[in-house]
């Protein structure tokens, strides 16, 4: 399961600039599965204007004649509406992206978005198996075709090709920290610092400032280490 797997789709696309952005956004984001259906007149210097260091995606993506030709072999498509449609799911962009990605797992998926001024028709949502809705303020509820796809692929980024944080590292259990405060309590008595009983600065103490580290098991061995050499951790 990955990007390739989306098939980002435009439909009737007439402004060279808006497709050299979404090939920008797209390339932020680590997509670049694009299929052109039924393209306009596009100015092709306004495309590579925009299309910083993408320009690579719009060159190899294929040209297709309709909507039915684009989303061939996808098993699952979402088209994006600003419009309420009855009998259709209507997913955020969160929901949608995370659609397409458990979809994803079994074949090409496809995100299908309309020609700039009145987006996909009523006909092109029915080839739809869902819809999806960026919630907008009322007073402006469209967004420029650039916006829209950043959004999404953002959206996509963040499921199915962000960076894997490494795994954190266990923290040491209570019995690490019992040998750990062992050790301690001996050292306390060799070097005459302090009872390791005493209400203030004795071991009970110290080994708060330890636990609030979140010591890792190793970095619990190496404390308990430490403090059972004689020397203090000096050399000879």
């Amino acid at each position: 399961m990955s990007l390739e797997q989306v098939r980002l789709v435009l439909l009737r696309t007439h402004n060279g600039k808006n497709l050299g952005a979404v090939a920008r956004a797209m390339n932020n984001f680590g997509l670049s599965n694009l299929v052109l259906a039924d393209l306009g007149k596009v100015d092709w210097s306004d495309v590579n204007q925009m299309a910083v260091r993408s320009a690579a995606i719009t060159e190899a993506a294929p040209r297709v004649p309709d909507l039915a030709a684009a989303v061939a072999g996808c098993r699952y498509v979402v088209g994006t509406t600003m419009r309420r449609r009855p009998g259709q799911r209507h997913l955020t962009p969160r929901e949608a992206a995370e659609a397409l990605a458990t979809h994803a797992a079994h074949g090409s998926v496809a995100l299908v978005f309309g020609e700039e001024r009145v987006g996909l028709t009523n006909q092109d949502l029915l080839a739809c198996h869902d819809v999806s809705v960026i919630p907008t303020s009322p007073e402006l509820p469209s967004l420029n075709l650039a916006q829209a796809v950043l959004l999404y692929c953002w959206e996509l980024f963040g499921l199915l090709g962000a960076p894997v944080a490494p795994a954190a590292e266990p923290r040491a259990a209570e019995e690490d920290y019992a040998l750990v405060e062992a050790a301690l309590r001996g050292h306390m008595a060799r070097s005459g610092f302090a009872d390791p009983d005493r209400p203030r600065n004795g071991a009970r103490e110290l080994m708060q400032s330890l636990k609030r580290a979140g010591l890792t098991p190793h970095e619990a061995r190496l404390w308990a280490a430490l403090f059972k050499d004689p020397s203090g951790g000096r050399g000879a």
